[in-house]
């Protein structure tokens, strides 16, 4: 079920960060960082974070500035919604060097900030699909639930799939 309030958004997107949570600290250390052979390109357990991160401060960077009057886009140039492949392998290569723990930081500064900015809202700069034209045919509350609940879901759903996979092979 799809959050359609504050109060469910800000249920559900602290529910799955924890749950993604007790999942990633369930791993055993070399788990944490050990490859996906089952990914193309092999991804680990911080590039889910360093992605899930990016993501998360695409959306603040994108929210705040078009809160301000200041017009931006989400993607950013040249990327499209149909070149999102391309942007993500750009994240991650921008990111080869960053550590798990600094993926974990980034990834909990926002989630907290996007968080904040949910509880500073109401329902209707939520939910509300034509307050805010640069949002298009979505609310600011569907973008929030894509880069906080939908977007656990599917870092969850990869990381135990992992976990399974390294349960076979020891």
């Amino acid at each position: 079920m799809q959050p359609h309030s504050r109060e469910t958004l800000l249920i559900a997107a602290r529910e799955h960060y924890d749950r993604l949570w007790q999942l990633i600290t369930a791993l055993p250390d070399h788990g944490r960082s050990g490859t996906f052979h089952f990914t193309n390109p092999e991804t680990s357990v911080k590039d889910v974070l360093v992605h899930l991160g990016a993501w998360q401060q695409l959306y603040l960077n994108w929210s705040q500035a078009n809160l301000s009057d200041q017009p931006a886009r989400f993607l950013p140039r040249p990327y499209t919604w149909h070149t999102t492949d391309q942007l993500n392998a750009k994240i991650l290569a921008d990111h080869r060097a960053t550590t798990f723990q600094e993926a974990a930081d980034a990834l909990d500064q926002t989630q907290t900030k996007i968080i904040r900015q949910v509880e500073a809202a109401i329902d209707e700069e939520l939910f509300s699909r034509t307050l805010y034209p640069w949002t298009g045919h979505a609310s600011l509350g569907d973008y929030a639930r894509i880069v906080t609940v939908a977007n656990y879901d599917w870092a969850f759903k990869l990381l135990r799939h992992y976990r399974h996979a390294q349960l076979q092979t020891t």
